[in-house]
Formats: C-alpha cells, structure tokens, sequence
C-alpha cells in the first residue's frame, strides 16, 4: 500500500507541477462521483482548484410525504406515484456529487416489508453524498440496516428521527465518533436504554438533544455531554447531567435529577413531576444565574418555595381543582404569571415585591363563595395596582355573598368578568 501511494505522488507531482489539480472540472466532479462522501469532503483542502470544485457541486434539498398505508386496502396506484416520484427526484444522485442540505422522508405507516429494498436503495443514494440533515418519520425494525446507515453518517449536522422502532442492540453496534453532529431529535422512538445511552456518547460536540415520548420507559439516562445547551427530556425516571455549557433545560415526567455541572443553566421548564416542589428546592441551588422558570401541572403538592437571586420571570400552571400555596423569595422577579382553576396563596419575602408585570389566569369551576372573592381581593391589593386578572366563568356560580359590602370591589370584579348572572347571585 506505500509503494503504490508513493508511485501515485510521483505520477501526479512532476517537478513542482500537481498535475490531478490542472484536470478540467467536468473529471473532477466525476473523480468525486466514486469517492465515499468523507473522501469527497476533504479534497476541498488539496488545493483552490479542488476548493472551486467542491463548492460548485450542486446542492438540494429532499422532503417526501408518502400518502399513508392501510394494508390491504391501500391504493397501489397512488403509492406507485409516489414511489416514481421519489425515484426520479432522486435521480440526480445516481448522476453527480451533491451537497444535500437536507433529506426528510415521512412513511405515515408504511410498515410493509416490501418498502425495505425500496427505502434501502434511497438511503443508499443520500449517504454516498455530503449530506448535513436528515428527518426519518414512521421508519420500524424491518429498516434497521438503513437507520443504522443514517446515523452512522459522519457529515450529518442535525438528525431527527421519528415514529421508528429500533431493533435492540442497533445502536450499540456504532463504532465512530459522530463529531459533525450537533442536533440530536428522537421522537416517538421505541428503543433500549442501552441503545440510546451509546447513541448519546457517540455525539461529543452535541448541542440540542430532544428526547420527546420514547415509547419504552427508561428508567435511568446518563447525559454528559460539554458542549451541550439545549436539553429537553421526556419521561426519564431518572437523570444525570453533566453539561457545563447547558443553558436551557426541560424536564417532563421526571421522578429525580442529578446535576453535576450546570452552572450556565438560564431557562427551566418542569413539566407533569409529581415531585415538583423537591425538584425546585434541589435544582435552584445548583443553577445560580436561573433567569426564568416555568412550572407546568406539579402533581398533588400543596405548597412550594421558589428562591433564586437572579430569578427574573416565573411561569405557574396548575390544572387540579384545589389552590397552592407559593412562597416566593426572588429581589429580582419582574414578572409572574399564574394559569390555574383557583386563586393561589401567594407569600413573598419583602425583597421580592418589585413586580412589573403579574398576571392571573383563573378559570374557576364550581361554586364561588365570600371567601373565593376576599381571596382575590387581597390578591389584587397586595400587587398594587401591578395585577392583570383573566377570568373564564363558564363552569362556575357564584354563589350568594354574606357580609361582602365593598361595593366598588364587586362593580371592578363583575366589570372584568361580563358575568350576566353575578348581579342577580349577589
């Protein structure tokens, strides 16, 4: 192997001459033609003539929807169409060098073995070529060859895969580094822990990872990944992060977290945790230059603490029937807003009440009584004219208020409300 690539130095370079460079373009482009796509990528740095040729090669995009299967009662002439379609789209593959921007093919269901050859063949074209981001929806077992293929692409910048079912195993089978890759989206994905804990540590440089409904539970996630700075996982029971560079972070369905190094973390969204308030109290500490949190259905907790010095912006939704109780100790929160069935009871440290914004949201069901209308009375007074209140009555009657005199209270409340039937109850 050294004595022919020292003969093929020899014939090329004659003198100070490199003569492969002073070939035409047109045989350039057909020397890349049979070059694998990492090969084809680095003769970009042999010379400017190579450099010329490379960024001349044509670039495309792919997107293809095929209509949806229901076997057997599909429509073989519309798939036909869409399969000759595809096939003369990709034409230009089988002829020349390509620099795909991107490739996205959704299946909806085509879950029949005879599209394998057929997806196989497709792939294979897109793989031969430089390609930076492909979308692979409703792709199962019977493709794991080509999913595997597709990952394993060392040019590949964003990878979003969807709908698919990975064989066990699959991706524990990679043996490169996917250095190129900085945006990681698996969606509706059934596949092992394992499979996915190695797919995560091929991917040193990965910046987004979206991991959204995985289809079988995993019941612990290792993500150590530095440069890292989006992170949003769903349903992982338990987590451990190690990612310096995190800087938003997004969390639904998770019993425990376990950070290590995320100091540079500045959004925080906890969605559907039963364990939200201990998530809260053990997260905050940990993300000293937090600038805002969001807080979505917290399970059945009843009271939560929010502390954090640099805490500009707090998000609270609460969908069950029954108020929390929110203490808030933040001296630079500008801005609060709270979407929830009942007017919560809101405590701040006295360094914490220099609001710019604050918004309640109330859609109350049921009856409504004295004390659900002083509760929102002493809501509105404690903000200072600073409040903004939304009320949604549509599930609600108010019942007949006792001792309730403040009259221009009552006028304000029904103003804002345009509840027909709150004079008559009152």
């Amino acid at each position: 192997m050294a004595k022919s690539s020292m003969a093929f130095q020899s014939a090329a370079v004659i003198g100070s001459q490199d003569l492969i460079s002073q070939l035409p373009s047109d045989i350039i482009k057909h020397i890349l033609l049979y070059l694998p796509a990492k090969d084809t990528a680095r003769t970009s740095t042999l010379s400017q003539t190579w450099l010329h040729v490379w960024n001349s090669l044509p670039n495309a995009s792919f997107e293809f929807n095929m209509p949806p299967v229901i076997y057997p009662f599909d429509n073989p002439e519309e798939l036909q169409e869409s399969m000759k379609f595809i096939d003369k789209s990709l034409s230009i593959l089988r002829e020349e060098k390509v620099m795909i921007q991107s490739f996205k093919l959704y299946m909806k269901n085509a879950d029949h073995e005879r599209y394998v050859p057929l997806i196989y063949d497709w792939i294979s074209l897109v793989i031969k070529n430089y390609v930076k981001e492909i979308d692979l929806m409703s792709l199962n077992s019977w493709h794991g060859d080509s999913i595997l293929r597709v990952v394993a692409i060392e040019s590949l910048v964003n990878l979003k895969l969807g709908g698919s079912r990975i064989p066990k195993g699959l991706f524990c089978r990679l043996n490169t580094k996917l250095i190129c890759l900085r945006k990681l989206y698996l969606k509706l994905v059934v596949m092992q822990k394992d499979d996915l804990q190695k797919l995560i540590s091929c991917c040193p440089l990965l910046e987004k990872l979206k991991l959204e409904c995985l289809l079988d539970p995993v019941d612990f996630l290792q993500c150590c990944c530095p440069k890292l700075k989006k992170l949003v996982v769903f349903s992982v029971d338990r987590l451990d992060i190690e990612a310096p560079n995190l800087e938003k972070l997004d969390i639904f369905g998770t019993k425990e977290v376990t950070v290590l190094d995320c100091c540079n973390v500045r959004e925080l969204k906890i969605y559907f945790c039963d364990n939200t308030n201990k998530l809260i109290q053990e997260l905050s500490p940990k993300f000293p230059i937090l600038n805002k949190l969001e807080v979505i259905s917290p399970g059945m907790g009843e009271k939560f603490e929010i502390s954090n010095h640099d805490l500009q912006t707090l998000l609270f939704k609460n969908n069950l029937a029954f108020p929390f109780e929110i203490k808030i100790d933040a001296p630079k929160l500008s801005s609060f807003e709270y979407f929830g069935k009942q007017i919560p009871f809101l405590r701040y440290v006295s360094s914490s009440l220099n609001f710019t914004k604050v918004k309640l949201i109330i859609g109350p069901e049921g009856d409504l009584d004295t004390s659900w209308f002083l509760r929102l009375r002493d809501c509105l007074h404690k903000h200072k004219g600073k409040i903004e209140v939304n009320l949604f009555m549509q599930k609600t009657r108010v019942c007949t208020l006792d001792n309730f005199i403040d009259i221009y209270f009552l006028f304000y409340v029904y103003i804002h409300m345009q509840h027909k039937d709150f004079i008559k109850s009152t």
